[in-house]
């Protein structure tokens, strides 16, 4: 029996494909055949010093540590090194060592995982330069292993704020309203999912994600890979809106002018029939007919304003945005008083744009009106400028309590309106001519007030002749 497991064990020794050896008190190793296959050097024996200078310098430390931890009687496992081979090349190897006091020797085992150590680091390149967002979960406790750079700057945090964590301690919630949760989220398999999330400074970002079982660091967790589709949404509401512009502005441009010659002719009789003697006593009803004959003449108007086309705006000239602001100022600050409301200015130094005024007027108008409705009497309305090397942006703050979500998501959708006696076209007229302007305008609202950012591309000052600066 004994002779068969001696058999046994030299054919182990002989024909195990990770490297044995057995270190004597002198620093001598005997190693199996397997170390000549690996690394390349013929000989069976070795001193540890000669070995120890074959190790890649940045993980020649790890054995220095590792021998002090078998000096104080602990076994060591899974000192990675790169060990030089005879051909001069680099492979890593992984040790394991303990001390076997009736021996008195070091008893070692290596394993070559070089190709493990190059899909490891070929798997964190793509991990970490992904433009996609990833991040590692492990399974039992959900807490975070590790995230990629595209995650810190989508979401907002540095991976050192939440590493170890799990989503719900970071404070990254669900929107209730995308019918998901934690759960579906780390379920294995998951692929392409919808997710919405409020993140850092209640940031929200669109996601479509997949989640993937993977084996990291030895323990069971999931990989989730999501792509950042927020701009996209954006992107699809705002061509969404324009379509629907583009059918008014159809509607407005076949139907609007037939409609004023009626009309027109209409209101002169009616103004024929005021001066006869016969209809005096018809007055009152006949001055409200033209007064109502003349509100649709203004609706006629706005739509014609949503219809019109780039080509008839070639008189675009640069313009200073405050000049434009400061000149309105005595009208709004009229209307404002009228209301016990107050108007504000925070004008930035010369914001040149290129623009129509007459339209640049109606636009702030509108917005500011809006803004003085959504305010209380006693509150402040902020019009205010800011500048950038490329942009100019005119931003216009109220006090009011905030936009309802189903309001906002459909702003600027023609006849949309909360006013009683509002006909919906005011903002839609505000976004046809920031398109006109290859402007875009942003809401941020909150129960603090709502602000819109009607962003210009800006004119370069060092470009313009003398007569436009000045």
């Amino acid at each position: 029996m004994n002779s068969r497991v001696q058999l046994l064990r030299d054919r182990f020794w002989r024909n195990s494909v990770d490297i044995h050896g057995i270190m004597d008190n002198q620093g001598e190793i005997h190693f199996n055949p397997a170390f000549a296959r690996i690394t390349g050097y013929k000989s069976e024996k070795a001193r540890f010093i000669d070995l120890f200078w074959k190790v890649h310098p940045r993980e020649r430390k790890k054995i220095i540590l590792a021998r002090k931890s078998i000096q104080q009687g602990e076994a060591v496992n899974f000192v990675d090194v790169r060990f030089r081979c005879q051909d001069g090349q680099y492979k890593w190897l992984s040790w394991n060592a303990i001390y076997d006091p009736e021996i008195d020797a070091l008893l070692i085992t290596g394993r070559d995982i070089t190709n493990k150590k190059t899909m490891s680091d070929v798997f964190e390149t793509i991990f970490q330069y992904s433009p996609n967002i990833k991040m590692i979960v492990r399974e039992h406790d959900r807490r975070i292993l590790t995230v990629n750079k595209t995650f810190e700057k989508v979401l907002g945090y540095r991976a050192d704020e939440i590493v170890a964590k799990t989503l719900d301690e970071i404070n990254i919630k669900i929107r209730q309203n995308t019918g998901q949760s934690w759960f579906t989220v780390y379920h294995k398999g998951v692929s392409a999912k919808y997710l919405s999330l409020h993140c850092k400074n209640d940031v929200v970002r669109d996601l479509i994600y997949t989640s993937v079982p993977i084996r990291y660091q030895g323990e069971c967790c999931s990989l989730i890979v999501a792509i950042d589709v927020t701009e996209q949404n954006k992107l699809a509401k705002e061509l969404n809106r324009l379509e629907k512009l583009h059918v008014i502005g159809q509607m407005a441009g076949g139907i609007c002018h037939e409609m004023r010659n009626p009309i027109t002719v209409i209101r002169g009789y009616l103004q024929m029939m005021l001066q006869k003697k016969d209809f005096w006593q018809a007055k009152q009803n006949i001055e409200f007919m033209i007064s109502e004959l003349d509100r649709a003449n203004s609706i006629i108007t706005d739509f014609l304003a949503i219809a019109k086309r780039d080509s008839e705006y070639a008189d675009f000239q640069v313009t200073n945005l405050n000049n434009i602001i400061n000149r309105l100022y005595p009208l709004i600050k009229a209307d404002a008083v009228q209301q016990d409301k107050k108007i504000l200015l925070d004008l930035t130094d010369k914001a040149y744009i290129y623009a129509k005024e007459s339209e640049l007027k109606q636009l702030i108008l509108n917005l500011v009106r809006n803004a003085l409705d959504a305010s209380s009497p006693g509150q402040n309305v902020i019009i205010s400028t800011v500048k950038s090397e490329h942009k100019v942006m005119l931003k216009i703050k109220d006090s009011g309590t905030g936009i309802a979500p189903q309001i906002l998501k459909n702003l600027g959708t023609p006849f949309l309106t909360t006013k009683k006696e509002g006909t919906g076209l005011g903002l839609a007229i505000c976004y046809a001519i920031a398109e006109r302007h290859q402007a875009t305008i942003d809401v941020a609202t909150s129960k603090q007030g709502t602000v819109f950012t009607v962003i210009f591309p800006a004119v370069i000052i060092s470009r313009l002749p003398v007569a436009a600066k000045s």
